[in-house]
Formats: C-alpha cells, sequence, structure tokens
C-alpha cells in the first residue's frame, strides 16, 4: 500500500499516517494526533515502538495490527488502534486514537461497577436492616414475655402475701373493736402497725411496677381536700408520738375546700413524705404547708429538723432503692421506694417536686399539682346516699382460705345474714341451682374453678335469678390488666384486700339494698302510681304508656350521644330520665341523677353505670308493656 492511499484513506482527525525508515526515523507524518517531525526515531516518542520495533520489521508483508494499546507520548496517555505495514525499505503506520471512546466506554464500565455496588450494598444494607428488624421484634417478643411472666409473678406474690394478710388485718380490727385491756390493745396496735407496714412495702413494689410499666391509670374524683389532711394527721398520730415528734399542719384560706383530683395518690404522695420527714426526724418538729394559687394549683411544703441530707446525695434520693443513709448504721427501715414513686406519681399528675437540705439541720420537700376546684353545692350532690340496712338476706361465699372465711362471718356477724361458705367455683354453682341467694360474694383465686370462670358461668346461665345475681369479686389483685379482667367477668363490683370492715359491710349492704328492691317489684315500683291512680286502670295506662315512650325516647338519643361522645346532650337526657326513675323509685335513679348534674362527666369512667342504667331502663319498658297489655 502506498502512503498517498493510507493518506486519502485517513480522512479522519481521529487517525494519523506514519512513514519511517527501517531504523524508524520518520519520513513523513501528518500530525493529526502525535506531532513527530522528519528525522525523528519514532521509537524515542514511545517505549512500545522501542521495544516491539524488531518485531515490527520482522513482519510479513501486507496490513498487521496492534489493538487497543495504551502508550504515553510525553506524558500524554493515549489509547491507539496500530495498523502497519512492513515494506523491503521502510514501514507505514495508521494510529487510530481511541482514548476518547475507551474513557466513555470506562466511565460506563465504572457507572455499571459502581451501579451495581450500590445495588449490592442497598441489599445488604437491606438484609442488615431486616436482620436488626428480627432482633428488635425477637428482643420485643422476649421483654413482653419477661413483662407478662413478672406481671404474673407480681399478681402471684401479691394475692400469696395479701391472703394472709388480709386475714391479720382483718381479725386484728375486729380485734380493736372488743373489750381488750389497755395492754392488749397495745398489742393489737402493734400488730395492726406491722401488717400495715408489710401491707405497704408489697404496695410499694406493685405502684412502682406499674408506673415503671405506664399502666396506673389516675381515678380522678371531687374530694374534701380539708378532710384528707385531717386524715393524714390522724394516720401517721401513733407514728410520730413513737419518735416524740410532732406535726403541724398549716392550709392556708386560698385552698378551697373541694377539689378534683386523685384523692388516694395525692394521700400517698403527702404520707411518704410525712412518713419520711418523722422517719429521719428524732424529738423535732415536721411541718406540713399547703397553699393554692392560680398558676400552680396546690402548692405543698413538707419540712423537718431532722438529720437533714447531704448535698452529694441530694441527686439519688429519687432513684429506686436508695437512701441517703447507711442502713447498717441507722434504723431507718423502709423500701427505698417511696421517694422513687412520689416523683413518678407526679409526673403523672403533671405536677413538679423539688428538695433542698442542710445536713443535720433539716429538709424541705415542696411540690405543686395542677388541679381543677369547684363550689361545695356542686360536691355535695355527689354525696353517696347511705343505703338502707337490710338483715336476714341469703349470702353465697366462694372463698378457699377458712381464715379469710372466718373473717368474712365475723365482719357481716353485725348485719344479721344468712351465710353459705364454698371453697370453690363449681360449689358455687351447685349451691345457686339449688337455692336462691341475694348476692354473691366471690374469690378470685380458687382451686378447681376460679372467680373468672364461675362469674362468667353465672351470667351466661339460662336461669334468671341466677345469671342476674349481684356479685361482688373480692380479690388482692391490684394490676390493672387484672382488675380489667375480672370487670369483664361480669362483676357487679370489686372489694379490694385487705378487707377493710366499714367498706366492706358498706359495699354489701348497697348490693342488698338495690338487689331487695328490684327483687320486690322488679325494676318498677307501683306503689306512688297506685295513689296516684287510686286503683283506675285507665290512670295507671296512661302513666305507663308515657313512661314507654319517653324512655324508649330517652334511650334512642342516648345511643347517639354516646356514638358522637356529646357529653352536653348526655346530661339533658338523664336529666329528663330523672322523673321517670324516682316516680317508680327505679334501682340507680340516684346515680342517673348524679350524671345528669355532674359538672366533669366523663363518658369513659362512666360507662359501666351508663349501660348498667340502659339495661335498667330496657328493663322497666318491658314491665311497663307487660302491665298495660
Amino acid at each position: 500500500m502506498d502512503l498517498d492511499k493510507l493518506r486519502s484513506g485517513s480522512i479522519s482527525s481521529f487517525s494519523q499516517v506514519v512513514s519511517c525508515d527501517r531504523s524508524g526515523k520518520v519520513i513523513f507524518s501528518d500530525n493529526k494526533i502525535i506531532p513527530i517531525d522528519p528525522g525523528e526515531s519514532i521509537q524515542d516518542k514511545a517505549l512500545f515502538f522501542g521495544s516491539e520495533w524488531s518485531s515490527i520489521l520482522d513482519s510479513s508483508e501486507g496490513f498487521q495490527s496492534y489493538r487497543s494499546m495504551n502508550l504515553n507520548f510525553g506524558g500524554v496517555d493515549k489509547v491507539l488502534d496500530i495498523y502497519y505495514s512492513t515494506k523491503r525499505d521502510h514501514i507505514d503506520l495508521v494510529l487510530i486514537d481511541l482514548t476518547k471512546q475507551y474513557k466513555g466506554l470506562h466511565s460506563l464500565l465504572q457507572q455499571k461497577n459502581e451501579s451495581k455496588i450500590r445495588s449490592q450494598l442497598l441489599e445488604e444494607k437491606n438484609k442488615v436492616l431486616h436482620l436488626e428488624k428480627d432482633i428488635i421484634e425477637l428482643k420485643n417478643k422476649q421483654f413482653e414475655e419477661i413483662q407478662k411472666y413478672k406481671d404474673r409473678f407480681l399478681a402471684h406474690m401479691s394475692h400469696e402475701l395479701k391472703t394472709p394478710l388480709n386475714a391479720l388485718l382483718g381479725f386484728a380490727e375486729l380485734l380493736a373493736d372488743s373489750d381488750l385491756s389497755e395492754e392488749q390493745q397495745e398489742f393489737v396496735e402493734i400488730i395492726n402497725s406491722s401488717g400495715n407496714h408489710l401491707l405497704s412495702v408489697v404496695n410499694d413494689i406493685l405502684d412502682l411496677t406499674k408506673l415503671e410499666a405506664g399502666k396506673l391509670a389516675l381515678n380522678i374524683t371531687s374530694f374534701d381536700i380539708h378532710k384528707l389532711l385531717k386524715e393524714i394527721n390522724k394516720t401517721v398520730g401513733s407514728l410520730f408520738r413513737e419518735r416524740n415528734n410532732k406535726l403541724y399542719i398549716s392550709i392556708d384560706d386560698t385552698v378551697p375546700q373541694f377539689i378534683e383530683g386523685d384523692e388516694v395518690r395525692i394521700k400517698q404522695i403527702l404520707f411518704n413524705l410525712v412518713e419520711n420527714a418523722n422517719k429521719f426526724t428524732d424529738e423535732g418538729e415536721v411541718y406540713l404547708d399547703l397553699k393554692h394559687n392560680e398558676n400552680d394549683g396546690l402548692l405543698f411544703r413538707v419540712s423537718d429538723n431532722g438529720i437533714g441530707i447531704k448535698e452529694e446525695d441530694l441527686e439519688t434520693i429519687f432513684n429506686s432503692f436508695k437512701q441517703a443513709f447507711d442502713l447498717s448504721e441507722h434504723n431507718y427501715g423502709g423500701t427505698g421506694l417511696g421517694l422513687t414513686i412520689v416523683r413518678s406519681l407526679l409526673d403523672l399528675m403533671k405536677g413538679k417536686i423539688d428538695v433542698s437540705s442542710k445536713h443535720k439541720e433539716g429538709t424541705e420537700f415542696t411540690f405543686s399539682i395542677p388541679i381543677k376546684t369547684f363550689s361545695s353545692a356542686v360536691v355535695e350532690q355527689n354525696e353517696i346516699v347511705e343505703n338502707e340496712v337490710r338483715t336476714g338476706a341469703k349470702i353465697l361465699v366462694a372463698e378457699d382460705a377458712v381464715f379469710n372465711q372466718l373473717l368474712v362471718k365475723e365482719l357481716l356477724k353485725s348485719t344479721q345474714q344468712q351465710l353459705i361458705f364454698v371453697d370453690n367455683g363449681r360449689s358455687a354453682m351447685e349451691e345457686l341451682e339449688a337455692k336462691n341467694f341475694d348476692l354473691v360474694l366471690m374469690d378470685i383465686q380458687m382451686p378447681i374453678m376460679d372467680g373468672y370462670e364461675t362469674i362468667k358461668a353465672i351470667r351466661e346461665h339460662p336461669e334468671e335469678r341466677i345469671n342476674q345475681i349481684p356479685i361482688l369479686a373480692m380479690t388482692a389483685h391490684v394490676m390493672s390488666e387484672e382488675l380489667e379482667r375480672i370487670k369483664g367477668t361480669g362483676a357487679n363490683d370489686i372489694i379490694l384486700k385487705p378487707l377493710k370492715k366499714d367498706h366492706f359491710i358498706n359495699s354489701v349492704q348497697a348490693y342488698l339494698a338495690e338487689n331487695k328492691a328490684s327483687n320486690d317489684h322488679g325494676v318498677l315500683n307501683m306503689s306512688q302510681l297506685n295513689e296516684i291512680s287510686g286503683g283506675e286502670r285507665s290512670i295507671e295506662n296512661t302513666f305507663l304508656s308515657t313512661f314507654v315512650e319517653q324512655t324508649k325516647d330517652s334511650l334512642s338519643d342516648l345511643v347517639h350521644a354516646r356514638q358522637t361522645q356529646d357529653v352536653a346532650s348526655m346530661k339533658k337526657i338523664f336529666h329528663k330520665m330523672v322523673n321517670s326513675f324516682n316516680m317508680f323509685e327505679m334501682p340507680l335513679r340516684e346515680k342517673v341523677y348524679e350524671l345528669s348534674e355532674d359538672p366533669f362527666l366523663d363518658l369513659k369512667v362512666e360507662s359501666q353505670t351508663i349501660d348498667a342504667i340502659v339495661d335498667i331502663a330496657k328493663k322497666g319498658i318491658e314491665q311497663a308493656q307487660k302491665r298495660f297489655k
């Protein structure tokens, strides 16, 4: 091939034609890619030509090639296809510059590789995320299982501890009311004090567990805060006398008498702080001061002139199981949970607490609780109506612990009721089917057939005299899940152990009185109507048909108001129902009135009560319709 043909064929700006003699000196170059002057040696331009020149010289005639060669020309990197033809006296070369194409291809390959790497990384990341998710789910499952086991263990231990405590404290209370010598009375007080101390330890552990699990709910009611402080003074009196301390309580004029809050938990906070102040003070003084302002709500201050707390210990006194003193050197006792519970309860109430102290001089706790206040007139409407005392009722008591059977018998002795005892649920069902009873007292944890199963069986029984009987569940369980489970079985109410005499008797009498009214005349007492009608059936029918029509309308409106959570409408509906409930002396008539006047009516809190009112209203409609047909 001659040079002209090569030159004419090489029209691309990416190709260069070079002709050299056999020593490598350039005869001609069009310099489109690499500048080479005639007379220069091509072997000096790139190491490739120097190393391969002898092979090029030995090549046979015709075009030969080197493909995709990476060459460096004076510091410039090129990717070339090299075509050459070896003649007898010279060599012709064509250089094709593929640098740009190779860079583009390299970039594409790099992008492809990077994309593949990213895809692989993403895939691996997703695998890691899935693995982490699986690990978290496994940990959560394990945590839930541990928590469930912990709750079951605490519920069981609560029952096992509180069952003997129930007998111990119950009989101590009965003994205290009997004719004892001064020395015997002192012994009973020691039993009471020791038993209540053990009970407070159990309750502290259970309360802390519920607080940590977020399962402790506040029970907001209206109550007399002045009365509560008097109760605190009465409760701790004997404890203060033991250490020769004095308690001074001051209530500012700004403090309203009636407030809305969780009475039990506020009392628990105050008792813990006052008891602590007494515990760490000898022959000294403790002050409990209460003020009120619109911004902070109730402002409490509990101070003492006791041993105080070192500054370095102030940061840790709210930690669980922490006391700022060496218990091996001081006889202070306690679980070390009191202040932890105080702070947790205040957090739940959206309150605040601060502490200041000087070692060997005394300590001061101040805390605030946001509350609602209202006049005494509103609260008086919510006063509990004293129940009519009923005697001679037949009560079935299902309780497996012999000591607790004896305790129930002694607690109710003064009410002159007829008590039948069984120690398991199966026996309870047999007694109910064989005899008529006015009330059932049901222990929850029993052998053979427990309280849950038994209450459910009673409520599902086909006979109305059995499935409608009032049931009071007795339990040492305080975990919210257990209490909700008990409510879900159909028990009318729950009485917590240890049984307190007055509360226990009042609860029993309340349901006996209500059940008597129901048994005497259904849910409608016709005595007032008989007086009005004078025996005229037409007048009775007019009243009864009006009652049926109005009550049906009220129930229909009630359903809609509950669905829309319309509290104002609910109160109006209850207000309309008050007259009918009073006219026929229907059960829960006082509660209907309370709900109609309650300024803080909470539909969730009162849900079970509303259900009971609806049920009574429906029964009243049925009874009225049967009478005037």
